[in-house]
């Protein structure tokens, strides 16, 4: 449920219209990190479990159960590493607008000066 809520954080605030924020951008980036972290533990937690279930003869129902709770980490796995990279599209975009603006800036505090050695 937790990494369904980051995705589905993150598809709004990247949907936004009128712009987003470079602190927006990294935040969703860091939140879809941090949840992709989370399912990452959460997979070498799970993959223990298994492990340990078929060494003490675990019924074929737990196995299967454990095998759906895997499915399912992999699925959220892949949909928040999907939005990741979304995010991470989102990110370099706006880091190259603000430095554009920045040159801009730059350049139009600078110009009046160049004009007046010309």
């Amino acid at each position: 449920r937790q990494a369904e809520k980051a995705v589905k954080t993150a598809k709004s605030a990247l949907a936004g219209k009128g712009g987003l924020l470079e602190e927006s951008a990294h935040a969703v980036h860091e939140l879809l990190v941090a949840c992709l972290q989370t399912l990452s533990d959460a997979g070498v937690s799970l993959a223990r479990h298994v492990r340990a279930a078929k060494r003490q003869g675990a019924s074929e129902e737990l196995e299967g159960e454990l095998q759906l709770l895997q499915e399912r980490l992999d699925t959220a796995t892949g949909r928040v590493e999907e939005e990741l990279e979304k995010a991470k599209d989102v990110v370099g975009k706006v880091e190259r607008e603000l430095a554009e603006r920045q040159g801009s800036k730059a350049i139009e505090e600078t110009l009046p000066e160049l004009m007046e050695l010309v």
